[in-house]
């Protein structure tokens, strides 16, 4: 595998999102299909809920195996049995749309949105569907839902932001790469800066000081896995870091994130990623937005920074569970993970606090036997 990655958690292989968006955690239904039932006025009892999750939870487990029939039964049955539970909604809407049936994933989103109006993240994910049918004009209005009552919602901002541009391209070109460029040069100007403090007052390293200020980073195209394409990438080849063009209509705060969980995969010796490598590169972009998320969100680095901020093993135990779902062959290490010798990535003493310093030792241990390559 040459690219590095990080979401949908969050959440594939290296990066991937919608993942990277984290899937919201799916026995064999029948009837008519959940989607069709009208939500009930009457809350659902404890019972339902658990029962709902168990089922949701079997959906995933089933899809993790590619039984995907299963799991869309599953799925449903989730929602038969709790017709508010949205988790399961939204994993079914993602279902279809890996299987290739857009039109049922888009109606799954509506369904979802009809039980809870105020999932900003659903209704993000709904303008992305609606602009893969060409519907461009309702994926803005959709954005401009979410903005209407959150304005600091990255995902919708940034993506109307990019469909405004794309207009404006179409009928004033040259302004509108001008001001591309412009944009361009102010994101990563910006977050270069805030990286460059980062390493040097909250995290001191001066290796990823150094390489975050000089490697190349480009807004382009990324791979497309299972219909989603990576907001970031690491290519270990070119030694560079690619990330969607949308992303120049983001924040610096929250570009220097995701180029944060980047740049532990731009340190690694090989091209290849596995678990522990994907628990570090998260662990530094949680630090990392829980420094300088100031007023803005993005689904994916909130949900980071939130587990990171219940325990490092929450945040570590969620990125395991979502890349070996999206990613089964996942390995627990990758030959050449780790850092020069001299900037262990885990070396900041207040990276860590006394709870976890036996995890944290035996962690360190591992990242300086995988740099002087002794096989553990």
């Amino acid at each position: 595998m040459s690219y590095m990655s990080i979401p949908t958690f969050m959440p594939y292989t290296a990066y991937y999102q919608p993942a990277p968006r984290f899937w919201r955690e799916p026995m064999m239904a029948y009837g008519v299909p959940a989607t069709q039932q009208v939500v009930p006025s009457v809350a659902p009892s404890q019972l339902q809920w658990i029962d709902a999750e168990q089922l949701k939870n079997r959906g995933n487990e089933l899809r993790k195996s590619g039984m995907y029939k299963q799991a869309q039964a599953s799925y449903e049955a989730a929602i038969r049995v709790n017709p508010h539970y949205t988790d399961a909604y939204y994993n079914l809407a993602q279902l279809h749309v890996l299987t290739g049936n857009l039109p049922a994933g888009i109606k799954t989103l509506v369904d979802l949105l009809h039980v809870d109006a105020n999932d900003h993240d659903a209704r993000v994910v709904l303008g992305e569907y609606l602009e893969k049918t060409g519907n461009t004009q309702e994926a803005k209005k959709r954005y401009m839902e979410v903005l209407s009552v959150k304005p600091d919602f990255d995902p919708a901002r940034r993506r109307l932001n990019y469909l405004l541009y794309k207009d404006q391209e179409k009928f004033y070109p040259d302004t509108a790469h001008l001001l591309l460029q412009t944009q361009n040069r102010e994101v990563i100007y910006k977050a270069r800066e805030l990286l460059a403090q980062y390493y040097t007052i909250h995290r001191p390293n001066p290796v990823l000081k150094k390489l975050s200020q000089e490697i190349p980073i480009f807004f382009e195209d990324t791979q497309v896995i299972n219909e989603s394409a990576n907001l970031a990438e690491y290519d270990a080849y070119k030694h560079a870091i690619r990330i969607q063009p949308q992303m120049l209509f983001s924040v610096p705060n929250v570009v220097g994130a995701y180029l944060a969980h980047e740049l532990i995969h731009a340190l690694d010796q090989d091209p290849v990623t596995s678990v522990l490598e994907e628990q570090d590169s998260y662990r530094d972009l949680a630090h990392f937005w829980g420094i300088y998320q100031g007023a803005d969100n993005d689904p994916n680095l909130d949900r980071a920074l939130a587990l990171y901020q219940k325990s490092f093993d929450s945040l570590d135990q969620e990125v395991r569970r979502v890349y070996t779902i999206q990613d089964p062959g996942v390995k627990e290490k990758s030959p050449g993970h780790g850092l020069p010798a001299n900037s262990p990535l885990t070396i900041a003493s207040q990276y860590h606090d006394s709870q976890h310093a036996v995890n944290n030792r035996e962690r360190l241990r591992r990242l300086l036997a995988y740099s002087s390559g002794i096989q553990l």
